[in-house]
């Protein structure tokens, strides 16, 4: 074999393989996100923050008055018919408690065990809830109680 060819063969194989190399650290965000949305289902987020779910999915909105469900909650996602927010687990965390998508990805990395940041990477969360959403999810609550008991003194 020629030794031009040989240089530019070991020139391609060079480039090719830094190429993959920041392939892999440049989308590593992205892949913490995919991660999530493979492992986590919509439903689950949802009610681990406090929405009530019917059986067709659907629950009254917690980012604006919504006095009948109005939010749709989809396997990986959820609309809401009535303000148009739509987005995945981390979009809906991220909403609801005011953070960022990264630290909503490691709020819901933390607190459904999944253990995608390593100790480095990981920050404190704010854990608080505006005041309004946490009316809201209240009141929501409220709702659902008092209907189950009207259920259950006409039913």
């Amino acid at each position: 074999m020629h030794p031009i060819r040989i240089a530019a063969e070991k020139l391609y194989l060079a480039k090719k393989i830094t190429l993959s190399e920041s392939k892999e650290r440049g989308c590593q965000q992205t892949n913490i996100f995919h991660e999530i949305r493979d492992r986590v289902y919509m439903q689950d987020v949802v009610k681990f923050y406090g929405l009530q779910l019917s059986r067709s999915g659907m629950a009254c909105c917690p980012f604006h008055e919504d006095r009948t469900p109005s939010l749709k909650v989809y396997e990986d996602h959820f609309y809401c018919f009535g303000c148009g927010t739509t987005g995945d687990c981390t979009g809906f965390v991220s909403k609801l408690f005011g953070i960022s998508q990264l630290e909503a990805a490691k709020k819901i990395s933390h607190d459904f065990g999944l253990n995608l940041f390593n100790g480095s990477i990981a920050v404190p969360v704010k854990t608080e809830i505006s005041p309004e959403a946490e009316y809201f999810m209240w009141l929501k609550k409220a709702e659902g109680t008092v209907t189950e008991y009207l259920d259950k003194l006409c039913g």
